[in-house]
C-alpha cells in the first residue's frame, strides 16, 4: 500500500492499535505526525504532509526530529526558499549540460509539488521523492476529460466545495453533427451539443472557439482553430466529455489556482489527464525531464533510528532528449542525508563532534562565520579523483562517526555502510541559518575536471554534451553511479552519556558487540615505540657523474647494538619498526618479494634481530608499503600502466610522499592479493612475528580504470580481505601507521596517531576521542617525539590521551642526510637521543604502567587549558598545559605539568 501526502491517515488506522499499546508522546510536540512503528525504547512518527520523521525515546521521554519543528518563528537569518528549505530530508547536487551545478531539496523541489510517496516497511517507513516539479501547472488544468473518467477517477474524490468550484467550471458536452437548421461551426461539420444544461448564452456563442483552442492547445501541429479538419476530430463522435468552459488564457487566476489545486490534492495528475487526451486523438503533455528520484527508509533497530539510502532505488536522466531533440544526461553526483536532523538553535548549549584527527569539537554558536564551514572526506580525499598537494593535511577522518551535544542530550551517528563516499559537512549558526548543523553527504558519482587543451581524448569525447564554446575544461565522472548499501546508525544519548566520551564509549561498544575490539594483555613493561630507518636513496657524484646511490643509516648490525643498548638500560618492551630495510631502502621497490637491503647486512643479522626482540617480549615490525609504489622498473613486477590506479583522468594516479615530497604510483586495489600474497610467502624466510604497514591500513583509494572499476566501498573489502589474511593466515602481529576504521580489528598497534585536530576551519577543540576508542585495546603512539618541535606539550598531550612512547631513530651522522629528500629525519642519531628516551621511557612506563588495558571512562576539561583523563581503575591524570600552577583536588600541579591521582 502506498501512503502519499493525502492518504497518510491510512497508517494511523492500521497501527492505532500498537499505538495505544507503547504509549504517545504529548500531544502538542508530535501534532500532525502518525504512528509508524515502536519497540521498547523508540516510537517512530511520520507527518504524511511533510515527509518529516520524528522519534519517541521512550526511555527519556525526548522526541528527536528529522527537521527543526520551531523553523517557522525562530528562523531569522534565512527568507523565503531558503528557510523554506530548513524543511527537507534529502538535498541533491547535479551538473546539467555545460558543467553548471545545481541543486534541489526534498522540501522546495519535491514535498512542495506533492511528489513523494510513503509505504510501510518492517519496523520503519520508506519515502520516495520526486526532485523537480515533474509537469508544469498547466498539465494540472484538464481542458477535456471523457464522462466516465471525469465522473469517476475525478468528480467523485471531491468534497462538496471542490465540487461546486469545478461544476462552474466545467460542461458535459458532446460533439456532433449539426441537426436541420444548426450551422457547423466546428470545422465545417460539426457543432457542440451541451448534454448537462451547463452552457449560458454567453457560454454558448463561443463555446465552438473554445473547444478548438483547446483542441489546439493539445497538438503541436496546430496554432489555431482554422487548421482543424474533421477527420481530426473524429474521436469525439459518440462519446461525451466534459470541457472546461473557457480558453486557459481567459481564465480568472483564482479559478485557475483552483482547479490545479484540487487535481494535485485528489490525485488526478497530468499522466491520467494525458491518458484522457489520447482518447480523442489530443497530445498528452510532455513531463520535465530534469527530475530524479531518491528513496529513504526509516527503521528502529533496537535502540537506534537507522536510516538507508536505497541506491537501487535512485533515478537521474540518463540520455533522455531535451526539446531541442538532443540526447543529454544530467548527472546526480551527491546526496546530503538529514542536513537538518539533530539541529541546534542559536544560544543553545553544546558543539558539534566531527572525528577529525584524534577528534574535534565544535563549538554552538562560535562566531567563526568569517571561516570556512567544516567539509571533509571520511577516509580523506581519493588522490585518484583530485591529486594531492605537497602540503596536504595528512590528519583524517579515520572513523565515519559524529554528534551534536545540546544541553542535556547528544544525537551520535555511525555511518555503517558507504562510508567510503561520505563527507562530513558541519556549520554553525548564523552563516545561513539560524541553526547549528552536522549531516553526511555522499558522493555518488566521483568527479573530477580535465583540460580540453590540444586534441580531446575518448574522455572527453564521450563527454562532448558538457563541453560549451569558450570552455577550458570539462567536468569528468566515473563511469557508473555508486550503487552500495549508505546507512546511518543513529543513537540517542543523555545525561552522563551526552557528551563525546559518551559516543567514544558508543562506538567502542559498539565495535566490541561486533567482535572488532579485544582486551591487551598487560606486560611488565609498557611498549617503547621505536621506528629504525634503515637505507635511503641519495643522488651523489660518483666519478662526477650525479647518480642514485643507497646510503645506509642504521645496518642490521646497528640496530641489534642500539635494541642491545636499551636492553641494558632496562627497556625491554621494544616494539621496533624498521623502515627501509628492504632493497632500495625507505622507497623501496614493488613487494612482490622480501628481498632485504644488502648494504644494510645480512640475512642472519636481520634474523638475529629479530630474535633479539621476541626473546625479551618485543617485536620486529618490518615496514612494508604495498600501495604507494616509488618506482616503475624493469622485471620488478610492476608496470604503472597496467598495475596502477587509474585517475578519473584516465591518467594514472599518483601520491606525494609524506617525508620526500615525491610523488608515487598508487597500485591498483585489484592487485592486492595477488602482491600480498607473494610477499608474505617470501617473508616467511626471515621468521618475523610481526609487520609494520606503512599505507595499507590508513589509506584509500579506487581505480577508475575503463571497464575495471573498482570503488572505494570495493577496496575496502580488498583490503579487510588482506588484513585478515596477514593477521589470520599468516599470523602476523600488525602495527600501522595511523588507522581506519575498518583496520581496527586486524591492528595490534598504531604510531603516527593524530594527538592533536588539523584546527582548520571552524574547529574549535582537540578532544581525545579515537584514544577512548582504543585504549585498553590497541596499543597507539602519536608523532615521533623526537621530531616534534614543541615536544613539552606534546609529551603532555601523550600522558593525557594514553599514547606511548614513540622516537624515530637511526646510527649515522646527521651530516649525511643534508642536502638530501630525506633531511627531515636529522632529529634522530642514536646517540644524541638515547638518554632522551630512557628518561622519557621511563617517566611514562612509570605513569601507563597500570593502565595498559583500562579503558578510559571519562575525560574532562576542568579549565582553560587544563584537562583530566580518568580509567576504569580510579587512576586520574590531570594534566596543566597552563604557564601557570593550578591546584586540583588540594594539590598544586605546576605549569607544564601533570599529576597523577591513583584510585581508591
Amino acid at each position: 500500500m502506498k501512503i502519499t501526502r493525502q492518504s497518510g491517515v491510512l497508517l494511523l488506522v492500521l497501527v492505532l492499535s500498537l499505538t495505544a499499546a507503547v504509549g504517545i508522546a504529548a500531544a502538542d510536540d508530535l501534532a500532525g505526525y502518525e504512528f509508524v512503528a515502536a519497540n521498547e525504547y523508540l516510537s517512530l512518527y511520520f507527518n504524511s504532509e511533510t515527509a518529516e520523521v520524528a522519534v519517541h525515546d521512550l526511555r527519556t521521554d525526548l522526541i528527536w526530529y528529522s527537521n527543526p519543528p520551531n523553523r517557522a518563528s525562530f528562523e531569522k537569518t534565512a527568507r523565503g526558499a531558503a528557510k523554506d528549505a530548513l524543511g527537507a530530508q534529502l538535498r541533491i547536487t547535479y551538473y546539467e549540460p555545460g558543467d553548471v551545478m545545481r541543486t534541489m531539496d526534498s522540501y522546495n523541489d519535491s514535498v512542495a509539488y506533492g511528489q513523494f510517496e510513503a509505504e510501510p516497511i518492517a519496523n520503519g517507513i520508506r519515502v520516495e521523492y520526486v526532485f523537480g516539479k515533474e509537469w508544469d501547472d498547466k498539465y494540472y488544468l484538464p481542458l477535456i476529460v471523457e464522462q466516465n473518467l471525469y465522473e469517476t477517477e475525478f468528480f467523485a474524490k471531491l468534497d462538496a466545495a471542490q465540487g461546486r468550484t469545478i461544476s462552474n467550471l466545467y460542461a458535459l458536452v458532446e460533439l456532433r453533427e449539426p441537426e436541420e437548421g444548426q450551422t457547423a461551426n466546428i470545422a465545417g461539420k460539426y457543432v457542440i451539443h451541451d448534454l448537462g444544461g451547463n452552457l449560458n448564452a454567453r457560454d454558448q456563442r463561443i463555446i465552438h472557439n473554445v473547444f478548438l483552442g483547446h483542441v489546439v492547445a493539445c497538438r503541436s501541429d496546430y496554432t489555431q482553430g482554422s487548421q482543424v479538419k474533421p477527420e481530426d476530430l473524429e474521436a469525439f463522435l459518440g462519446k461525451p466529455f466534459y470541457m472546461l468552459k473557457s480558453l486557459e488564457r481567459d481564465m480568472l487566476p483564482w479559478d485557475k489556482d483552483a482547479v490545479i489545486e484540487i487535481t494535485r490534492d485528489v490525485g488526478f495528475d497530468p499522466h491520467i489527464i494525458g491518458e484522457g487526451y489520447q482518447q480523442f486523438n489530443l497530445e498528452a503533455g510532455e513531463p520535465n525531464i530534469v527530475v530524479f528520484k531518491v528513496p529513504i527508509e526509516y527503521r528502529i533497530d533496537g535502540e537506534n533510528l537507522v536510516v538507508n539510502l536505497d541506491t537501487s532505488g535512485i533515478e537521474y536522466p540518463l540520455n533522455v532528449i531535451n526539446r531541442e531533440g538532443n540526447r543529454v544526461t544530467y548527472i546526480l553526483t551527491q546526496i546530503d542525508l538529514l542536513p537538518y536532523f539533530g539541529a541546534a538553535e542559536q544560544g543553545s548549549d553544546g558543539y558539534l563532534f566531527v572525528p577529525d584527527g584524534p577528534g574535534s569539537l565544535i563549538y554552538f554558536d562560535n562566531g567563526k562565520t568569517h571561516l570556512n564551514p567544516y567539509t571533509r572526506r571520511i577516509f580523506d580525499q581519493d588522490h585518484a579523483v583530485s591529486a594531492p598537494s605537497a602540503n596536504v593535511i595528512t590528519h583524517t577522518n579515520s572513523l565515519p562517526v559524529f554528534g551534536v551535544k545540546k544541553d542535556s542530550r547528544a544525537l551520535f551517528a555511525i555511518i555503517e555502510a558507504g562510508a567510503s563516499i561520505a563527507r562530513l559537512n558541519a556549520d554553525i549558526s548564523g552563516r545561513r541559518i539560524s541553526y547549528n548543523t552536522i549531516f553526511p553527504s555522499f558522493i555518488i558519482f566521483e568527479r573530477t575536471t580535465s583540460s580540453l587543451q590540444g586534441d580531446m581524448p575518448d574522455i572527453h569525447r564521450a563527454s562532448a554534451q558538457w563541453v560549451q564554446s569558450g570552455q577550458s575544461s570539462v567536468n569528468v565522472y566515473q563511469p557508473k553511479m555508486y550503487d552500495q548499501d549508505i546507512q546511518i546508525r543513529y543513537a540517542f544519548l543523555v545525561d552522563d552519556q551526552a557528551d563525546y566520551v559518551g559516543m567514544a564509549h558508543y562506538y567502542q561498544n559498539y565495535l566490541l558487540a561486533k567482535g572488532f575490539l579485544t582486551r591487551i594483555d598487560p606486560q611488565p613493561q609498557v611498549p617503547l615505540m621505536l621506528e629504525l630507518i634503515g637505507a635511503i636513496q641519495d643522488r651523489r657524484p660518483i666519478l662526477g657523474v650525479p647518480r642514485d646511490v643507497i646510503v645506509p643509516l642504521t645496518t642490521f648490525a646497528e640496530a641489534q647494538a642500539f635494541v642491545s643498548q636499551l636492553f641494558d638500560k632496562g627497556i625491554k618492551n621494544l616494539s621496533v619498526t624498521y623502515t627501509g630495510w628492504m632493497s632500495n631502502g625507505v622507497s623501496h621497490r614493488y613487494p612482490s618479494k622480501a628481498k632485504l637491503e644488502s648494504k644494510l647486512g645480512t640475512k642472519a643479522e636481520l634474523t638475529e634481530l629479530n630474535r633479539m626482540l621476541a626473546d625479551s617480549g618485543g617485536r620486529l615490525y618490518p615496514a612494508v608499503n604495498f600501495q604507494h609504489i616509488k618506482y616503475d622498473t624493469m622485471l620488478d613486477g610492476f608496470i604503472s600502466m597496467r598495475d596502477g590506479t587509474r585517475a578519473l583522468t584516465r591518467t594514472v594516479a599518483t601520491g606525494i610522499d609524506r617525508i620526500t615530497g615525491m610523488p608515487y604510483y598508487i597500485l591498483s586495489p585489484a592487485k592486492l592479493d595477488s602482491l600480498v600474497s607473494r610477499y608474505l610467502v617470501s617473508q616467511q624466510q626471515y621468521e618475523f612475528s610481526g609487520i609494520h604497514l606503512a599505507d595499507l591500513a590508513s589509506r584509500l583509494y579506487g581505480d577508475y580504470r575503463r571497464g575495471h572499476v573498482v570503488i572505494r566501498e570495493e577496496a575496502i573489502r580488498i583490503i579487510e580481505q588482506q588484513l585478515a589474511k596477514i593477521k589470520g593466515e599468516y599470523g602476523l602481529e600488525i602495527q600501522s601507521y595511523g588507522i581506519n576504521s575498518y583496520a581496527i580489528p586486524y591492528v595490534s598497534s598504531v604510531i603516527n596517531l593524530p594527538l592533536h585536530h588539523t584546527g582548520i576551519d571552524i574547529t574549535d577543540e582537540t578532544v581525545p576521542f579515537v584514544p577512548i576508542v582504543l585504549h585498553g585495546f590497541v596499543h597507539y603512539a602519536g608523532e615521533p617525539l623526537n621530531r616534534i618541535g614543541d615536544y613539552g606539550d606534546y609529551l603532555l598531550k601523550m600522558v593525557e590521551v594514553g599514547a606511548y612512547p614513540f622516537f624515530q631513530a637511526f646510527n649515522a651522522n646527521p651530516s649525511i642526510l643534508k642536502g638530501s629528500l630525506y633531511a627531515d629525519y636529522y632529529t634522530g642519531e642514536f646517540k644524541t637521543i638515547t638518554d632522551y628516551i630512557v628518561d622519557v621511557y621511563n617517566e611514562l612506563n612509570g605513569v601507563f604502567i597500570n593502565l595498559q588495558n583500562e579503558r578510559i571512562i571519562d575525560h574532562q576539561k576542568l579549565q582553560d587549558r587544563v584537562y583530566a583523563t580518568v580509567y576504569e581503575n580510579g587512576v586520574r591524570i590531570v594534566v596543566n598545559y597552563d604557564l601557570e600552577p593550578v591546584t586540583i583536588d588540594g594539590y598544586r600541579i605546576e605549569p607544564k605539568s601533570y599529576r597523577v591521582f591513583e584510585g581508591e
